[in-house]
């Protein structure tokens, strides 16, 4: 959210600006059995994720200070280790066809270095 905050307040960009955040789509994916309690409750909070069906407001208001455009996608669960990303090419492309996609692992901040095992 502070990343489309600081796109949108690049005012003088002729591609950001104000109206950036609608050029931009989180997309978040998870197998049911595997997501964190807690992220269900923030996404909850954003009136992203309702149990059984959707919400359109957050304690009783329409309005928040940076609108976001967000996909939730719960999975049954993965069948592969990319499943997720073929849930997103396969699925959700075809309808935003997107210029530019970011996958970042979830607890990654994005410019983060990270050192991986092998």
């Amino acid at each position: 959210m502070e990343n489309i905050a600081y796109l949108c307040s690049l005012r003088e960009s002729p591609e950001w600006g104000e109206g950036g955040w609608k050029k931009i789509v989180i997309c978040i994916i998870s197998d049911r059995n595997k997501i964190n309690k807690r992220t269900l409750s923030y996404l909850k909070a954003l009136g992203v994720y309702q149990d059984g069906f959707e919400k359109s407001k957050v304690n009783n208001q329409t309005k928040v200070i940076i609108p976001a455009q967000i996909l939730f996608c719960l999975q049954e669960k993965s069948k592969e280790k990319i499943d997720s990303h073929k849930w997103f090419f396969n699925a959700f492309c075809p309808i935003l066809n997107p210029r530019i996609c970011i996958f970042l692992k979830v607890g990654i901040k994005p410019g983060e270095k990270v050192l991986f095992n092998t």
